[in-house]
């Protein structure tokens, strides 16, 4: 048996070996979803409006007459009806995701749309709107500090992402876009306007 003077010493040595253990560092910085947006296009999207993301056989998806090609349909999820949108498409670029057995979807928080003011009306009765972005492939999780953010992209080829790129930046040898939740989900087109 031991002493409570050992055991003290037993206690003393482990807190000098794992030190993170017993005083965790407070972590900071914002929360992103880093996704493939299309070939070799990383994007992310602040954690703060998502709701949650899914991996969906093709057939959940209803298809709706005379929408944009953007707008696959309609999806449920949860006892909640939204439109599932190819993101790739829907941004202007030609390498949105193919019809395949599954899709992988971000569902965000959407805004109001700035011409329809039963959405508004909706939105203000505390009524949340839902978007499903479909991605090539959702890839991970990460924590950034505001001065790993670059508010300057240079988008070369991507000109049409201009409306969208809240920042970027570097990270595992890749540039990454954050996209701004806001824009895409008042992206024109995107409702059949």
């Amino acid at each position: 048996m031991q002493t409570p003077l050992q055991a003290r010493s037993s206690l003393d040595r482990l807190q000098s070996l794992l030190p993170e253990v017993f005083t965790p560092k407070s972590r900071t910085g914002e929360l992103f979803l880093r996704f493939q947006l299309g070939n070799n296009i990383n994007a992310a999207i602040s954690l703060e409006r998502i709701v949650e993301t899914l991996r969906i056989p093709a057939q959940r998806i209803t298809p709706m007459p005379n929408m944009p090609a953007c707008t696959l349909g309609l999806l449920e999820n949860q006892g909640k009806v939204f439109w599932a949108v190819d993101l790739a498409k829907a941004l202007g670029l030609n390498q949105g995701a193919t019809r395949t057995r599954e899709y992988e979807i971000i569902i965000v928080e959407a805004l109001p749309l700035d011409n329809s003011t039963t959405a508004a009306a909706n939105f203000a009765n505390g009524e949340t709107l839902l978007l499903g972005l479909v991605v090539a492939k959702i890839r991970s999780t990460l924590r950034l500090q505001s001065d790993e953010i670059e508010k300057t992209v240079p988008l070369k080829d991507l000109s049409v992402l201009e409306a969208y790129v809240q920042g970027s930046f570097h990270r595992d040898g890749d540039e990454t876009l954050i996209l701004s939740v806001e824009a895409l989900s008042n992206a024109k087109g995107l409702y059949g306007d």
